[in-house]
């Protein structure tokens, strides 16, 4: 795999946590202080829980989690424009990075909160 951020051991996964046995979504509380510095209120709620979803893979899986936009809409059961628009405020205001990566030599998207 070849990635930017790659991390010093190359261990990642696509759409599994292979540390976490549970299938849950942790909202951890200074996650609610988090703020949109545009219009200089907290991320609503779509954006919070992208945000805690690719935290919580990114904590797991060597700081970043491979998948799709598409895996992220239909996990948090939410549409793909509401996806890219979440993704879009929390990479502007830092709280996320967003690569292109090279995973069995495919091209991927990784995310890194």
């Amino acid at each position: 795999m070849v990635c930017n951020n790659q991390s010093p051991t190359g261990k990642f996964s696509i759409g599994k946590s292979p540390k976490i046995a549970s299938n849950y979504i942790i909202l951890e509380d200074w996650m609610f202080d988090l703020v949109d510095r545009q219009s200089k209120k907290e991320l609503s709620a779509i954006p919070l829980h992208v945000y805690a979803l690719v935290y919580g893979f990114s904590k797991h899986n060597a700081g970043m989690f491979i998948g799709s936009r598409e895996y992220i809409a239909k996990r948090l059961h939410i549409s793909l424009a509401s996806c890219y628009r979440a993704l879009e405020v929390l990479q502007k205001n830092d709280y996320l990075r967003i690569s292109e990566c090279y995973y069995n030599s495919e091209k991927v998207t990784g995310f890194a909160a």
